[in-house]
């Protein structure tokens, strides 16, 4: 691939960098890449957490806040909404860093 094919890899959600050696990205055996999107499939959608169902985060610079549970995303993120300086605000963080209220 050339140089300036990687900008779509780059600008993808949740990639941070492109591991390289050399001046060479690095390659990664397309059976792992199989085996890992096999296991990923396999695991059931996540339903822990129902539209507005109170949660509190429980890590982060956020944690011990309540917030109400949106939705998620393909990224397994969850969508939250809380109240910052009395004001809605809506963000993602991890579904393990949320825990059901009661």
């Amino acid at each position: 691939m050339q140089a300036k094919s990687w900008s779509p890899i780059r600008s993808t959600l949740g990639v941070n960098k492109l591991v390289y050696f050399g001046a060479q990205p690095a390659k990664v055996d397309p059976q792992l890449i199989a085996l890992l999107q096999g296991r990923e499939q396999a695991l059931p959608p996540e339903t822990i957490f129902q539209p507005g169902d109170a949660v509190v985060i429980t890590s982060g610079p956020f944690a011990g806040i309540e917030a109400v549970y949106q939705t998620s995303d393909p990224e397994r993120r969850s969508m939250i909404l809380l109240e910052i300086l009395s004001k809605p605000v809506t963000m993602h963080v991890e579904a393990g860093q949320l825990r059901k209220v009661g």
